[in-house]
């Protein structure tokens, strides 16, 4: 069987940090081990060679930004210009998918909803889409004001997935969002875990026996940063042994930067924050594991590979009822769940954790870990490879 990912992003690209580039470089590394199964990787990119052997998954890379996009650039926004990016993206790796020439009775293709990867899919061959996002509900919570460009973006989305003959999502949330959309059956399958080794030499020593709450991922306003910001200064007055430590690219609010909007929300206690930027993924395991808990209250999620790693080493995480936490965590059982945009139930959620013993903290990390242990690469991946010959025997 050959199975093809055509995706905006992968490991082997400069931008392979994404939660989809990860799910997509276990999935397809997994399914690669099959002697009897080639696995590729077709992904926008500008980087040489055009083709890649990684670990058995042949990476194709297309070349989809010609010098009319670094014209355009020049003279439009890129808030403009995305939606034509996502399409020319689209056009441009399906065609060079047709170009391999697969056996048509043979072969299935697998679509990332993310930047509407399957726009231009044809009709020859099967074809899966994982739904990775859902944009309207993007930028409500990212507080992008709707545009003819937004309004573009989602329809490129939408149409992205109609014609597939199997999409599925790894959250409920969006599986269900998407059904009511689409009219159709959405079914779910939960990311397996992240590939995980725990090196505490790799923590520097300053944050050794340090008792901080840990948040990784983007300092953005979708990942709930706005209403950490707002919690800082009663959370570090109430709590004079607890540090916070951010992990992550800093972006801009309202013109400006994240990391100073939290500095000041701490206001006399900012030296009880501290920023590390991106990690390596081996640095960042330590961090997660030297941590008290974890706090991602994110506006919207899609089942996030940051609550599954965090679950699967034994920690606590605070995250957003709303936003698929709810999928892992059981509210005070395994985990807490706070409310979107809500800065007083992050508030509770942080009490509830500090007036715990250890005794029962303890309790609550062991059923973290029971929750995501059954997620297996191993599982997920035959499940998968199961639902995809099924597919291409079906008529």
């Amino acid at each position: 069987m050959n199975i093809v990912f055509i995706t905006p992003e992968y490991v082997t690209e400069n931008n392979w940090f994404g939660g989809l580039s990860q799910y997509l470089t276990k999935i397809s590394e997994e399914l690669a081990k099959n002697s009897n199964d080639r696995v590729v990787v077709i992904v926008p990119s500008e980087q040489q060679p055009q083709r890649v052997n990684h670990k058995n998954v042949h990476v194709i890379r297309v070349s989809s930004r010609g010098k009319w996009y670094s014209r355009a650039r020049r003279w439009i926004p890129i808030r403009v210009l995305a939606p034509f990016d996502w399409l020319y993206q689209s056009w441009r790796c399906n065609k060079v998918f047709l170009e391999q020439k697969f056996d048509e009775k043979n072969t299935i293709v697998q679509y990332s909803s993310y930047s509407g990867m399957g726009f231009f899919k044809s009709k020859k061959y099967k074809s899966i889409v994982r739904l990775s996002s859902y944009q309207p509900w993007i930028y409500r919570e990212s507080e992008i004001p709707i545009s003819l460009s937004t309004k573009l973006m989602s329809f490129i989305e939408k149409r992205s997935c109609l014609g597939a003959d199997y999409i599925f999502a790894p959250s409920k949330i969006i599986a269900n969002k998407f059904s009511d959309l689409l009219k159709r059956k959405i079914d779910v399958f939960e990311t397996p875990l992240p590939d995980v080794e725990v090196n505490m030499e790799l923590l520097p020593k300053e944050f050794r026996g340090m008792k901080y709450l840990l948040f990784f991922g983007k300092l953005c306003v979708l990942k709930g940063v706005v209403e950490i910001s707002e919690i800082l200064y009663d959370v570090l007055l109430k709590y004079p042994e607890l540090n916070f430590v951010f992990a992550g690219k800093d972006t801009l609010y309202k013109g400006e930067a994240l990391s100073c909007i939290l500095q000041r929300g701490a206001a006399e206690f900012s030296n009880r924050i501290l920023f590390v930027g991106n990690l390596k993924r081996d640095e960042l395991t330590s961090f997660i594991k030297g941590s008290y808990a974890c706090l991602l209250p994110s506006r919207i999620d899609n089942l996030p590979n940051s609550c599954l790693e965090a679950m699967m080493l034994r920690k606590i995480v605070i995250g957003t009822r709303g936003a698929s936490f709810e999928q892992l965590i059981d509210h005070g059982r395994n985990g807490f769940l706070c409310e979107i945009r809500s800065s007083k139930t992050i508030m509770e959620c942080i009490d509830a954790l500090m007036s715990m013993s250890e005794l029962e903290k303890n309790d609550m990390e062991e059923k973290s870990f029971d929750r995501v242990k059954s997620l297996d690469i191993i599982t997920v991946t035959t499940t998968l490879r199961d639902q995809m010959r099924a597919i291409i025997a079906s008529k």
